[in-house]
């Protein structure tokens, strides 16, 4: 990202070939580098005007003799989030969180559930304002900021916005069972527990038919029942 700091690792120094401190050039920036002894040197990256692509070089001593050729490094504006939705889920994981922000590009993209990331098939860019991504499973109950990362996990984000880990709920019945067809509007109590207070309360009936809940207790909620046709559904 544009405000700098990704470490880049360079391949192929001879160490002692190397008479004085490298510095890394980031166009006409310069770094210091650190030299390993497995020939690779590891550069911190600059801040950049903005985004663009730059070449990056090693030199060495006061008249910067080159060390080797010139690589492309690219700049992009550091991407942001400011909402994750569920904000609650199990810890058992698998829920697909939509982590909203601006900024995303591509469409691979790692996602940090606190110190757990996930990636490949787990995690992807589905607009340049959607990041989806499968919540890893948790030891614990309790909160975690969720961070999203474009290259490869060498630079997240640092918003912290938080995903609360807990107890799976469990749905035992509802009260009354029975309804009109045909009629939206009915209340019905459902039975459960480890239901938890939040935004994202939903009950669902049936397929898709998604009705906001209204948190009781940990094992009541409260649901609007959407019209529908006569027949079973489950909730």
């Amino acid at each position: 990202p544009s405000r700098g700091g990704t470490m880049m690792t360079l391949r192929g120094v001879d160490a002692s070939e190397v008479e004085s401190g490298v510095l890394c050039m980031f166009g006409e920036e310069s770094v210091a580098g650190a030299v390993g002894g497995d020939g690779t040197v590891v550069c911190r990256s600059p801040s950049s005007a903005g985004a663009g692509v730059v070449s990056v070089r090693l030199s060495e001593g006061a008249d910067r003799r080159d060390l080797g050729q010139s690589v492309s490094f690219e700049y992009f504006e550091g991407p942001f989030i400011y909402d994750v939705r569920p904000t609650i889920g199990g810890l058992s994981g698998g829920t697909t969180v939509s982590v909203t922000g601006a900024g995303f590009f591509g469409v691979s993209a790692e996602c940090r559930f606190g110190a757990e990331v996930v990636r490949g098939g787990q995690a992807r860019v589905v607009t340049s304002s959607v990041v989806a991504c499968v919540s890893p499973v948790a030891g614990a109950a309790g909160g975690v900021a969720v961070e999203v990362s474009l290259n490869g996990g060498s630079d997240f984000t640092n918003e912290r916005v938080q995903y609360v880990y807990g107890a799976s709920a469990v749905v035992s019945s509802v009260m009354p069972s029975r309804g009109n067809s045909g009629v939206s509007g009915q209340v019905v109590t459902v039975i459960g527990s480890d239901f938890q207070h939040g935004a994202d309360l939903s009950c669902r009936f049936g397929v898709g038919l998604l009705n906001r809940g209204r948190f009781v207790s940990s094992s009541l909620v409260e649901c609007a029942v959407p019209a529908q046709a006569r027949g079973n559904v489950s909730v």
